[in-house]
């Protein structure tokens, strides 16, 4: 069977749907990439939120620490001085018997 060739001739309305659905492909085109750059900025400023809390969340563990040991020393200090009065009581008492 012979192939026949010919030349193709669109018509006026199959331009135009043409340039319509390239529009349309156009316009969703530009509304995805909008709608992606809107999630990555999204994300770029979550990501910075959680930085800094992250870094918040280690200041407050640093300081947690800090008192923890602050309070350790008050803590020792309060209960040598109850050990030693309690002692210098016992030996006091040994002496008047």
């Amino acid at each position: 069977m012979e192939k026949h060739y010919f030349n193709f001739r669109s018509t006026d309305e199959e331009k135009r749907k043409l340039r319509v659905d390239i529009g349309r492909l156009a316009y969703r085109l530009k509304y995805q990439k909008h709608k992606s750059q809107e999630a990555e900025d999204k994300a770029k400023e979550w990501q910075k939120k959680y930085e800094e809390q992250q870094k918040e969340i280690e200041k407050l563990k640093e300081e947690n620490e800090k008192l923890k040991r602050q309070r350790d020393t008050y803590r020792d200090m309060l209960f040598k001085a109850n050990k030693k009065l309690e002692d210098t009581e016992e030996q006091g008492a040994v002496f008047q018997s």
